[in-house]
């Protein structure tokens, strides 16, 4: 198939589409989009887009650039848009900032990001099981991530370990929770269940409507795979894995989780009935910050104190803006030493 650069300026490819599972590239090394972004390197490769490193030439920094994959259509064009939408309305240190939305010449859609440089979840869960308070300071900022996103009325549908990526900053690791492309309005029934069909919740499955406890489904199987070393649901292909899903009912996680306390906060969010998860992510977010706090640990992985952040550990952990000092207490300071100065005089002076 030629590459864009062969075709003339601003044509649109051939008139016979292609078959539903092929893919058409529209970036190269060097192509200048927006008149703005020159496209660096393929760095990520999705379903429906490619992303790249790019150049931000007027403000001389790298970015991240997602270009769609197929043929220009008017949805599709209006998914990238609410994408870009959706990530932009969160506002959360957790998810990269949005910060340009255009269509190339072709009439293909594209979104300019913040860069996250680092490895994704994923990677880390490849090196065995991660430490449980470890893995809990992960998660939280991706909880308070998705409980922002669902108080802005839409739900996330694909958290799963490869849509966390692992930010390295200041020596630390800083979780960032990307992809908003199949996200949906709270309570939204879909035409066609699409996902991660080893991340999907039951309902999410069977293709009935999902609120916010579908992700809360979603990551706490995340969690528990970072706790066990190894994916909770395994097949050999996607219809085997959706069929284990559908089946499960977690009454007890496979052994590898030896806090109770833990196990029991990751059990009720992998519960099959909705109605005996945890409601919301403040919920489980106060759950899981308030197992933290009670092993010694008063931040999450990005530094942020929990106290500041999560109802369930006491505000005394949390720091505070420090108290003004009035002038009469200034006043009162000053007299106090002027009257133990005339003290101190009185017993040397002869």
């Amino acid at each position: 198939m030629a590459r864009p650069s062969d075709r003339p300026a601003g044509s649109f490819p051939p008139p016979a589409a292609p078959a539903s599972h092929e893919r058409i590239s529209f970036g190269h090394a060097g192509r200048i989009v927006h008149d703005r972004y020159e496209l660096v390197e393929p760095i990520g490769t999705g379903g429906m887009g490619s992303v790249w490193l790019a150049r931000d030439r007027v403000l001389d920094c790298h970015v991240a650039i997602k270009i769609h994959r197929g043929p220009p259509a008017r949805a599709v064009v209006g998914a990238f848009q609410q994408e870009a939408l959706r990530a932009t309305r969160v506002r959360d240190p957790a998810v990269p900032r949005t910060l340009d939305f255009g269509l190339l010449p072709e009439g293909v859609p594209f979104i300019a990001m913040e860069l996250v440089s680092g490895r994704s979840l994923g990677d880390l869960m490849e090196l065995g099981p991660v430490a449980p308070e470890r893995a809990v300071q992960l998660m939280l900022p991706i909880a308070a991530a998705l409980g922002r996103a669902h108080r802005s009325g839409f739900v996330h549908c694909d958290v799963k370990p490869g849509n966390i990526l692992l930010a390295e900053e200041d020596g630390a690791l800083h979780p960032k929770l990307i992809d908003f492309g199949i996200a949906c309005a709270v309570g939204c029934e879909r035409t066609e269940v699409i996902g991660t069909p080893a991340y999907m919740s039951p309902e999410h499955a069977l293709g009935r409507p999902c609120d916010a406890r579908s992700d809360v489904w979603s990551f706490c199987v995340v969690l528990a795979e970072l706790l066990l070393g190894r994916a909770l649901f395994r097949g050999e292909g996607d219809a085997e894995v959706l069929e284990r899903v559908l089946a499960a009912d977690f009454c007890h996680l496979p052994h590898g989780v030896d806090d109770a306390e833990l196990r029991a906060i990751v059990e009720r969010g992998l519960a099959r009935d909705p109605g005996w998860r945890w409601a919301s992510f403040d919920e489980l977010g106060d759950a899981l910050a308030g197992w933290l706090h009670e092993r010694g640990e008063i931040a999450d992985a990005r530094g942020c104190v929990l106290a500041s952040r999560w109802g369930s550990v006491p505000r005394s952990e949390a720091p505070g803006p420090s108290r003004p000092i009035h002038a009469w207490r200034w006043i009162g300071v000053l007299f106090a030493a002027g009257l133990v100065f005339i003290a101190l005089l009185a017993l040397v002076w002869p």
